[in-house]
């Protein structure tokens, strides 16, 4: 299940503030290699946050875009695109 087409959004600062507050749903942070991180919530919160460091990992990466989705089923969503994706700095499930 990939992320809806859309464009890729610059990690930084200026591309996470474009977005609407208070969407809740899926994203992905992304590298020139792929995929480092899959969460779930409200998704400018989310992304201001690793942006400033709350998962060391996530910074370490190198991170040079991000993709979202507002959707409600949010939290199996992440579940299942963790499983896809494989991303490097998330926590294996099962």
């Amino acid at each position: 299940m990939p992320f809806p087409e859309q464009q890729k959004r610059s990690f930084t600062k200026t591309g996470i503030e474009m977005l609407t507050q208070n969407q809740m749903g899926i994203y992905g942070i992304f590298n020139d290699t792929g995929c480092i991180y899959i969460g779930q919530g409200d998704i400018r919160e989310r992304l201001l946050r690793h942006l400033n460091g709350d998962i060391p990992c996530i910074l370490l990466k190198k991170p040079i875009y991000y993709l979202g989705s507002v959707v409600s089923d949010h939290v199996q969503r992440e579940k299942l695109f963790i499983m896809e994706y494989k991303p490097s700095c998330n926590q294996r499930l099962g």
